[in-house]
């Protein structure tokens, strides 16, 4: 089913279609998507964690990832990989198996 709702939030009219923003994305907060600004803002969830001298590298990821797959497993599964971008497309990867619905 195809619906299409119009809202208006803080004066700015945009719709919603297929539970989507104008159409295009479920997320209201989203880097890189400046053409649906104001509805959408970059405005992500951050968090400092301090770096020890023993970490060998940082995975950094959306809720859709962490979802379905533990940070435990994430390094687990790259962990010997030494390319990231091979790393980041066998995370996807996996993460659409265990959810093929999933934007990553």
């Amino acid at each position: 089913m195809n619906s299409l709702i119009c809202l208006q939030f803080e004066r700015q009219l945009f719709s919603m279609q297929d539970g989507k923003v104008d159409g295009t994305t479920i997320c209201t907060r989203l880097l890189g998507a400046a053409y649906l600004y104001p509805h959408v803002v970059p405005n992500p969830f951050s968090l400092s964690v301090a770096l020890r001298a023993n970490d060998e590298f940082i995975v950094v990821a959306n809720s859709a990832l962490w979802d379905v797959v533990t940070p435990e497993d994430a390094v687990e599964e790259i962990y010997e990989i030494g390319n990231p971008v091979v790393a980041a497309k066998h995370l996807q990867d996996l993460a659409q198996v265990c959810s093929p619905v999933t934007v990553i």
